[in-house]
């Protein structure tokens, strides 16, 4: 987790070094410390803090600069950071700068220069302050930023992608959250295509697709060997079934699913976190290796519809989608258009000879776990049995 940031801001360079050393030498430890040489500077630093979701506790700032002045500075801070503490740095003619920055700009302290020692002339003061904020402050949680309108059927699909791969995200909600708004013009984008998705990085991508957000977060593995007895594409129930009792009975096997990460040999060992969610514990069942990974969310997902789209014309299916298999490909005892086999299709081969559906995607099957789970491992046998009527 990033450390809060303190933000030093003087365009006087050695004033700026002497102010970031004395920062550094207390509260290094706890808070990153930042400085820039100008108002404009410390701005631009402040809107890459927020589209990162980095946190930021006290802005030091100087009055007296070429371009914006600090209290100028400090009317734009706010829109980004509204709850940090904010503290003027003025010489003895700036006093009533500051007394008007007290009342305009609601600044919760000023301090004269020079501030030698900073043991007795800065560091009580700040320590305060940074109490003061520590004492409200609830650190993110970790993961990637999206932001759009709650019913756009594009948002929809980008959080059930996120949350079906088990990626920690926060959700913003330009219809009803403030900060939505706030946070969607801090990335500079004008007039962007929603969602709009901030990786951890601060990289802002704009309606991306599924294809799109899985390349970008590390989610996609090539295929370790150039070909395969068996592919399975579909990591639910019936798809893990299948690739598990395929791998088993010697074929060479690929479990092919974009939507979902699958870590074989895994279980969960115990889940984190404090008030909700912050993260899991698995272990290897073949090496006993323990990792944590976050995670805001434990869930077992399955669904009725069947997301069948991508398959085109190659398959036939039903209305709703769902693939005819077997007999409910035959009509009067007689095979689809196309099919050129002097056998009817298999119990649950395709319109496609060679392929299978198993589980919730087929038409006519039991929209349960163990029934998908059957089915995966009966198509391993259908296979076994087409690539025998093959010679194979």
């Amino acid at each position: 987790m990033a450390k809060p940031v303190i933000l030093a801001v003087d365009d006087d360079r050695e004033v700026l070094q002497a102010v970031a050393r004395d920062l550094r030498s207390k509260y290094g430890e706890q808070y990153r410390i930042l400085r820039a040489n100008s108002g404009e500077e410390a701005i631009e630093a402040l809107r890459e803090l927020r589209v990162a979701d980095e946190p930021v506790a006290l802005l030091l700032v100087d009055q007296r600069m070429p371009g914006i002045t600090g209290v100028q500075f400090l009317e734009q801070a706010i829109e980004h950071y509204p709850k940090a503490r904010r503290v003027l740095l003025t010489a003895y003619a700036d006093t009533e700068a500051a007394i008007r920055a007290i009342n305009e700009v609601h600044i919760d302290y000023y301090l004269l220069k020079p501030w030698d020692p900073p043991e007795t002339q800065l560091y009580p003061v700040l320590d305060d302050l940074l109490d003061d904020w520590m004492a409200t402050y609830r650190p993110p949680t970790s993961g990637v930023r999206l932001i759009g309108h709650r019913w756009s059927s594009d948002t929809h699909r980008a959080r059930d992608f996120l949350a079906r791969n088990q990626v920690p995200y926060r959700w913003s909600d330009l219809d009803s959250d403030p900060e939505a708004d706030e946070l969607l013009r801090a990335t500079g984008l004008q007039q962007p295509a929603l969602p709009v998705l901030i990786l951890t990085d601060g990289t802002t991508l704009e309606a991306p697709s599924n294809d799109t957000i899985a390349s970008n977060l590390g989610m996609q593995n090539p295929p370790e060997l150039p070909l395969y007895d068996l592919v399975v594409i579909g990591a639910g129930p019936a798809g893990l079934a299948a690739a598990v009792y395929g791998a088993s009975e010697g074929l060479g096997t690929v479990l092919i699913e974009a939507d979902v990460t699958v870590r074989c040999e895994t279980q969960v060992e115990r889940a984190m976190g404090s008030e909700r969610l912050e993260g899991l514990e698995l272990r290897n069942s073949r090496t006993g290796e323990l990792t944590t990974t976050p995670a805001t969310t434990l869930f077992v997902f399955v669904g009725a519809t069947p997301r069948t789209d991508w398959l085109g014309s190659s398959v036939l299916r039903d209305q709703h989608g769902f693939v005819l298999t077997g007999r409910d490909l035959m009509t009067d005892n007689k095979p689809p258009p196309g099919w050129l086999l002097d056998r009817p299709p298999l119990l649950l081969e395709t319109s496609a000879p060679g392929v299978f559906a198993a589980g919730d995607v087929r038409y006519g099957s039991g929209k349960r776990v163990a029934a998908a789970v059957g089915e995966g491992s009966m198509s391993v046998m259908l296979v076994w049995e087409y690539r025998a009527s093959l010679g194979l």
